[in-house]
């Protein structure tokens, strides 16, 4: 069992962590780890950084994905936070009167 970092929310490693994952993670070797693992790249990250090179991952509440309900943030709380999903206005169905 591992942590992974999702892609959608985005996650930050370290230079020196990123080198370390070179073996792993380096030009196609990244590809071929994820195909052995049968995970997808974000679960391929968090499987090099935590069962290849034993360093825990750490949550931080300041990323947010698009699955997230961003109305639990407070507008003052918003500049705080590392990233966001993009955000736009829910997609509703135009109404027309009459005719087909």
């Amino acid at each position: 069992m591992f942590w992974f970092a999702t892609g959608g929310a985005g996650f930050c490693l370290s230079r020196r962590l990123a080198e370390k994952m070179a073996p792993w993670a380096s030009g196609p070797k990244f590809e071929e780890t994820s195909a052995a693992i049968r995970l997808p790249d974000d679960c391929t990250v968090g499987f090099i950084v935590e069962r290849r090179l034993g360093v825990r991952m750490v949550h931080s509440p300041l990323f947010h994905s698009h699955l997230e309900n961003l109305l639990m943030l407070t507008p003052r709380h918003i500049p705080q936070q590392v990233s966001t999903p993009v955000l736009t206005p829910p997609l509703t169905p135009r109404l027309s009167k009459g005719g087909s």
